[in-house]
């Protein structure tokens, strides 16, 4: 489709539409986020030690 951006984003904090040309963006800053039941989405990276966790199944 010509003159038709084939990106378009809703920018929050302006309240605004805008055409983009590309995905991602070309000045896109990565943020990993640690996605655990335990704490929140942005919440700092857990840390190395390993966290051991059960579940026993009952049946009947």
């Amino acid at each position: 489709m010509d003159g038709v951006a084939p990106v378009k984003i809703f920018v929050m904090g302006v309240d605004e539409w805008r055409d983009e040309q590309e995905w991602p963006l070309p000045d896109t800053r990565w943020t990993d986020f640690h996605l655990t039941s335990a704490r929140p989405a942005n919440h700092p990276a857990p840390s190395r030690t390993p966290c051991v966790r059960s579940m026993t199944a009952r049946h009947g």
